[in-house]
């Protein structure tokens, strides 16, 4: 993808729509697989403390107790425990509770993000064949080859078995809002912003998520820099809102990352920035780190293909 001008998707042509259709009923399958494998997860209770979290704000929400209190993990022992949104502001988890009046187990929420893992590879497919139809509009060969890829990269992604495999998170919800919030923010529709509030519902995490979108439709052409700066802002600010406001103790920024840069506390605002400014000036330990990690950072960036990185945009 390049940075002088905006990808414009295209309809896909006959033979780009022989692979959606083969996608759609592969990514299908994906998902009634990941609903069983999910169940014999389930039924060997192989799930760790932080379903335990989700399960447990998703039960009180859906027997009224709109403001539950995550009592799954320590806070400032011995007193445990915090309001359910002062992990991570994951709002979704509200409306995702409605599922309790349709079947009274919480495994309802490794259905639901089975789902989410197979729609957000059933999107990107979607996007990824429009852009190619935009690109190789005559040479079908060189289109139906790309697609045939792009299908193959995200079906065998590891990382989305890894997913359905290690417990419940909001994340794959916000990697498929993400995703449908891309495609209409390429095709110009306003209903992107729908999808982007439906992303930053899914928590402070999600809105790097949402950032990068904006990075990407910045570098992609001057018709998306305005979108994509506000994109930017969003993603960055509701980060920066979910600090200032006291939730984030989810991630325990300070407490788990600030050996690097010799800062300590645990959440709020106060302690992002003093990681930040504290890895401004000890580069030599976040290059330390990083270099010890190379291998998990390649393995990751693996999963997902690495011929993106080549392009400006990737980089």
């Amino acid at each position: 993808m390049g940075c002088r001008r905006a990808p414009v998707a295209g309809a896909p042509g006959r033979g780009l729509l022989r692979i959606w259709w083969a996608g759609c009923l592969v990514f299908a399958a994906q998902g009634a697989g990941g609903v069983a494998w999910s169940r014999h997860v389930w039924d060997r209770f192989s799930l760790t403390a932080d379903f335990g979290s989700y399960a447990q704000a998703w039960h009180d929400i859906g027997t009224g107790h709109l403001d539950p209190f995550d009592t799954v993990f320590a806070y400032h022992y011995p007193h445990f425990g915090y309001p359910f949104w002062q992990s991570h502001l994951e709002l979704l988890m509200w409306p995702l509770a409605l599922l309790r009046f349709v079947h009274d187990s919480a495994f309802d929420l490794l259905v639901a993000q089975d789902i989410a893992l197979a729609g957000a590879g059933l999107a990107a497919l979607r996007f990824g064949l429009e852009l190619v139809a935009s690109r190789w509009p005559e040479q079908q060969r060189g289109a139906q080859l790309a697609g045939i890829g792009l299908l193959a990269l995200l079906v065998l992604d590891p990382w989305t078995y890894w997913s359905m495999s290690y417990d419940f998170h909001l994340q794959p919800f916000a990697v498929l809002l993400t995703v449908l919030a891309a495609r209409d923010l390429w095709l110009g529709r306003r209903r992107a912003w729908l999808w982007v509030a439906g992303a930053l519902a899914c928590g402070d995490v999600a809105g790097s998520y949402v950032a990068a979108v904006g990075v990407a439709a910045v570098c992609s052409g001057r018709p998306l820099r305005r979108p994509g700066a506000a994109l930017v802002l969003a993603g960055l600010g509701w980060i920066i809102v979910a600090s200032a406001i006291g939730s984030g103790k989810g991630s325990l920024l300070a407490a788990r990352y600030g050996y690097l840069a010799h800062v300590s506390g645990r959440a709020g605002l106060a302690a992002t920035v003093a990681v930040l400014a504290g890895l401004l000036t000890h580069l030599g330990d976040v290059w330390r780190v990083l270099h010890e990690r190379i291998g998990a950072m390649g393995a990751f960036v693996a999963g997902s293909g690495t011929l993106g990185l080549v392009a400006p945009l990737g980089a």
